[in-house]
């Protein structure tokens, strides 16, 4: 079911705040594949609890704020309170189970919330289960911020397909140092640092296999941080070149791709090792095919970090949905490196752009919007 976001609701200042901090709390979590979702109850004009969902199989928000309302409050507290959610509540079995029922029996006289579930099985139900319990059910505030938070979650839970960031260092000509082999050495410290702080939110990493013999990267997240996750690494080898001794091949969280042609007693060494290799049957490698594949793998979110070959491919088969450009602030030679980012050769262009600096280097963001 559709709801349509009224934004004629009349919000107070205190609404915005409340629904500000959920948001921001929302983002605190590392729950792919599950949405971020928080959640603030308050009453009165001030907040009582506040709650979050912070990793995939753990409570949701919701349930996070009654519990912790219930460590410390008595539970008619919560009665006539108002509960501030970024999305709203489930109304399915998952991992755990459904939230409605809490939040019906924690008795709020209203609920504010950002945005509907895109999930089909819940979509609209959650809304209109409050309502059918006489709950005054709002819904729309901060809904293009929430949406945007979730950007991922609702793109892979509405077409059963990750959503693609693609992330390159590049000079200010749009070079990624190619001839020299120094991809790495591009930007400073802040962006490397930046670049594991996206694949500890990604589920999986993905590179050419030019990337894994030029660079012998290891393609983990070396963050210090609690609730870091490595993502799983996506490898394009078609004839199955990898050496044994790659870097990437350090434990079994690698997912390789080959295509028919392949490299028998290669295949047969890496499956002895227990890495996980899919066969494609087309000429090339299809990048679309390789994203339905990790959509039927759980795999709600990549990034692909290289190579060139890899971007062009990815940049013509229209897979792309997000860019991250670590601009370091000098221009290369163009005789011994790649031109990638030509938005006239790949017919698109990048839309809701930001910019930030790191050190030296300029960090810039944009959706990619296919002409």
């Amino acid at each position: 079911m559709q709801t349509t976001h009224n934004h004629m609701h009349n919000y107070t200042k205190n609404d915005y705040q409340f629904m500000h901090r959920a948001l921001e709390l929302a983002k605190q979590g590392n729950p792919s594949p599950n949405p971020y979702v928080g959640c603030v109850i308050a009453k009165n004009s001030r907040i009582l609890v506040t709650g979050y969902h912070n990793k995939h199989g753990e409570m949701h928000a919701e349930i996070a704020a009654i519990n912790n309302a219930m460590k410390r409050l008595n539970k008619k507290e919560l009665f006539g309170s108002t509960f501030y959610l970024t999305m709203e509540p489930c109304t399915h079995y998952g991992k755990t189970p459904p939230c409605i029922d809490k939040v019906i029996a924690a008795k709020p006289r209203k609920v504010i919330i950002a945005s509907l579930d895109q999930n089909p099985i819940t979509n609209g139900k959650g809304f209109a289960a409050l309502k059918k319990a006489g709950i005054k059910v709002k819904l729309g505030l901060l809904d293009k911020e929430a949406d945007e938070l979730n950007r991922v979650f609702n793109k892979y839970i509405t077409t059963q397909l990750p959503y693609v960031f693609l992330k390159s260092a590049m000079s200010q000509n749009r070079i990624i140092a190619w001839g020299n082999r120094c991809a790495n050495q591009i930007t400073g410290d802040e962006a490397r640092n930046f670049s594991h702080h996206m694949r500890n939110k990604c589920d999986a990493i993905l590179v050419g296999i030019n990337t894994v013999l030029n660079d012998d990267p290891q393609l983990t997240c070396r963050l210090h941080i609690d609730k870091k996750r490595d993502p799983k690494r996506i490898i394009l080898d078609s004839r199955l070149r990898i050496p044994l001794s790659a870097k990437v091949l350090a434990d079994n969280n690698v997912i390789i791709f080959c295509k028919n042609g392949y490299d028998a007693d290669k295949y047969k060494q890496l499956s002895e090792k227990g890495v996980e290799i899919i066969v494609l049957q087309k000429e090339s490698i299809d990048l679309l095919e390789v994203l339905a594949v990790l959509g039927e793998k759980n795999i709600s979110s990549v990034l692909i970090e290289g190579g060139a070959t890899v971007y062009k491919n990815a940049l013509h088969a229209r897979i792309v949905d997000e860019m991250i450009l670590l601009v370091a602030p000098f221009t290369v030679a163009e005789e011994n490196a790649l031109a990638v980012f030509d938005e006239q050769q790949f017919h698109f262009k990048l839309q809701e752009m930001h910019a930030t600096k790191f050190g030296n280097d300029l960090l810039v963001t944009g959706k990619v919007k296919y002409n």
